[in-house]
């Protein structure tokens, strides 16, 4: 797991440490934000590979499949994805608190609480 956690451009890997509710020491890490222009970068790959696979051609421009994707976010499926008692179920699960670990300086495992 390490290899893998090594190899990923946007994780930090900071160490092991123990955790008693899983009764094992296990990496600890954190995700890093990537940059503006990265997401930007991939979410126009992204929006033109979804151009190609939906109209079966390559867009003129990139405004066209800017204009393509706006169209869809202007006039979006009125069908609800999730149920309205799933929403009430999510919504009661993230507004509890959540633990992050992470290991402490003297290499004990901390655990801090993220409202």
């Amino acid at each position: 797991m390490l290899k893998q956690l090594q190899e990923l451009q946007n994780v930090d890997f900071e160490g092991y440490a123990y955790f008693e509710e899983q009764e094992a020491v296990l990496p600890v890490f954190t995700l890093m934000d990537i940059p503006a222009d990265e997401w930007n970068r991939r979410a126009r790959i992204n929006n033109t590979e979804a151009f190609i696979r939906e109209h079966r051609r390559m867009p003129d421009t990139y405004e066209e499949v800017r204009s393509w994707i706006d169209s869809l976010i202007a006039a979006p499926d009125p069908t609800p994805i999730l149920s309205e008692e799933t929403i009430k179920s999510l919504l009661q699960i993230v507004s509890k608190a959540t633990k992050k670990y992470r290991l402490a300086e003297n290499g004990a495992a901390e655990s801090i609480t993220i409202r």
